[in-house]
């Protein structure tokens, strides 16, 4: 990806936001078990709208309740497993303008891939290409020029600054975390 290509990828909102994934099949009736991306997913209640996978079919939710660390999704119109094993792997989207407000200094992960990270003393670290999400927080994948991959907490002990307009990133790194 090139830094116009990555710079791009950071502004552009989408029209949807992926709010999980679904993981595998729950109970004869067609139940699903869904990875969360983030907090929307929970705020779903009966009568929502969402979209699933890349064909963005349009589905009505039954239910939404925690289970295990992930959750269990009910939809309207998927009556049995084989229905529900069909669904296995595809994200579920809801449109973008329906999603909850963030709290203060949270991103969406498309608005943090592409922007430029840089130290407090002006170092180029390159870009970040993904995110991990660990549990306990999550991690910036940020790859330079040079290849060099560093991997950045996203804490606030390290991260600075995110300029989702500027398209930059500035973090204070421990001892240790650049060598």
């Amino acid at each position: 990806m090139s830094p116009d290509e990555a710079t791009q990828s950071a502004r552009p909102s989408p029209e949807f936001l992926a709010v999980g994934r679904i993981v595998r099949p729950h109970g004869l009736r067609g139940g699903l078990v869904v990875e969360s991306s983030g907090s929307q997913l929970a705020g779903l209640s009966k009568g929502d709208r969402v979209l699933v996978g890349d064909e963005l079919m349009e589905v009505v939710v039954e239910y939404v309740r925690p289970h295990q660390g992930r959750y269990l999704v009910g939809l309207r119109d998927i009556h049995d497993r084989t229905e529900s094993e069909a669904l296995r792997g595809l994200d579920i989207y809801i449109p973008l303008d329906q999603a909850h407000p963030l709290e203060d200094n949270a991103y969406y992960h498309w608005q943090v891939v592409g922007v430029a990270v840089e130290t407090t003393e002006g170092r180029d670290l390159g870009r970040v290409s993904e995110i991990i999400e660990t549990g306990a927080n999550d991690v910036f994948v940020v790859r330079g020029e040079d290849g060099r991959e560093h991997l950045i907490p996203a804490i606030e002990s390290v991260v600075v600054k995110i300029d989702v307009e500027a398209g930059k990133m500035v973090i204070r790194p421990m001892p240790g975390l650049l060598d």
